[in-house]
């Protein structure tokens, strides 16, 4: 866990919440969030758009929704996504808009599949971010070569983990947070 965000703060948030909700205060502060979600069904969730004062942002996705875990592209009909929906959401907070393609993973409604990026989702990432330098990837050898003979000696040997003192000096690259009521006070349990 991270004790001081700002030290490290993420670049985006994702948090599961209901119908009104508030921003983080890691992130965009600690209002009301002006974007109300609507139970199962409906609005699956919502992200904000990159802007120039280098903040996080946030990605807010439906509490109250029947969420599909798995990869099995054939998702139960009384299910949603979760894994779609969120890097949907993650395109838009990574400043992608909604594409005019149904095939693109950024189209403006939920298709009941669990599929690849579409070219026009490429497109998009390769417009505001760049296309891959073509240098990025190991060349391929197009001549053979003679290989010369070697003898390698494998040597044994035991090394110890360091023990790890303090939890909190763990910097960790992904952090979830998920919220849910557990009995009927205005207590709220996340993992």
């Amino acid at each position: 866990m991270v004790t001081n965000p700002t030290l490290y703060p993420p670049d985006i948030t994702i948090t599961m919440v209901s119908k009104t909700h508030y921003f983080s205060a890691n992130c965009m502060g600690n209002d009301e969030c002006p974007l109300t979600l609507d139970d199962a069904g409906g609005v699956l969730g919502h992200a904000y758009f990159p802007d120039s004062s280098g903040t996080c942002r946030e990605i807010h996705l439906d509490i109250n929704e029947r969420w599909y875990f798995g990869n099995n592209p054939n998702i139960p009909k009384n299910q949603t996504s979760f894994l779609m929906v969120l890097v949907h959401e993650i395109g838009h907070a990574l400043g992608i808009a909604h594409s005019a393609s149904p095939n693109a993973i950024m189209f403006a409604f939920y298709q009941h599949e669990i599929r690849g990026l579409d070219v026009d989702d490429i497109n998009a990432v390769q417009y505001l971010y760049g296309r891959k330098n073509k240098y990025d990837s190991i060349p391929k050898s197009t001549t053979a070569s003679a290989i010369p003979k070697t003898t390698t000696t494998i040597r044994s040997t035991t090394r110890k983990q360091p023990i790890l003192k303090n939890l909190c000096d763990i910097i960790p690259d992904f952090m979830f947070l998920a919220c849910s009521r557990v009995f009927k006070l205005p207590i709220i349990y996340c993992t």
